[in-house]
Parts: C-alpha cells; sequence; structure tokens
C-alpha cells in the first residue's frame, strides 16, 4: 500500500516502526480499558505517539516524566501502571513534569501485532 495505508495500518512492526516511532506493548501489560482496541489476533499494541490522548476523566493514569519541544508539538514520556510511553501533543495541551493525567489512545492509531514481532 502506498505510505498513508503503511503508516495508519501496518502489517507488522517492523513496517509500522520504519515509517515512525512506536510505542510496543504486551497486551496483558497495559491498562484494561486499552485491551479492547486490540484485534483478537494480536498479542502485542502498538500506537504512535501521536494517537496519545490526554483525557483527564481517563481511568487509565499517568505521570509526565519528560517533556521536550519539537518543534510544533511537545514529546510527553509518560509513567504509569508499570509502563513507559512517548506521546506527542500540542503546546497548549501538554502538562508540566510531576503532573499526573488520565491517557486514552486514538483508534485510528492503534494495531495488534503477533507476539515476538521486532
Amino acid at each position: 500500500g502506498g505510505a498513508d495505508d503503511v503508516y495508519r495500518r501496518p502489517v507488522s512492526l517492523a513496517a509500522a516502526r520504519a515509517l515512525g516511532s512506536v510505542n510496543v506493548f504486551a497486551l496483558s501489560d497495559l491498562p484494561e480499558s486499552w485491551q479492547t482496541l486490540a484485534s483478537c489476533s494480536g498479542t502485542q499494541l502498538g500506537f504512535r505517539p501521536e494517537g496519545v490522548r490526554l483525557d483527564p476523566a481517563s481511568p487509565a493514569r499517568f505521570v509526565v516524566t519528560g517533556r521536550r519541544t519539537t518543534g510544533p508539538l511537545i514529546r510527553l514520556t509518560l509513567q504509569g501502571g508499570g509502563l513507559q510511553i512517548n506521546a506527542l501533543v500540542l503546546h497548549g495541551q501538554a502538562p508540566a513534569i510531576g503532573a499526573e493525567t488520565g491517557v486514552n489512545l486514538n483508534p485510528a492509531l492503534v494495531f495488534t501485532f503477533a507476539s515476538g514481532e521486532t
């Protein structure tokens, strides 16, 4: 497929990584509210940093442990529930380091892979 198709619906983890950064975790390690985003065929869930949505009402809680300006966006490092994820958000949406926030994922930027893919 074209670059947009590969970016949004990669057929493998290698294809996903070829076109940009991706957070990847075992499905069983993720917050329960995120596990429903996975297809039944995968055991790993991947998502793009720009697919991370800050949502104060989300039960998946994370603390901002890193913050770096990358042009028009802020790259956040978030930690919670034993996970560390990367997010890209607009300047006005980026909490300060040490702030806690809820996190959801944009389903359009979530994909599942078989266990053991690298």
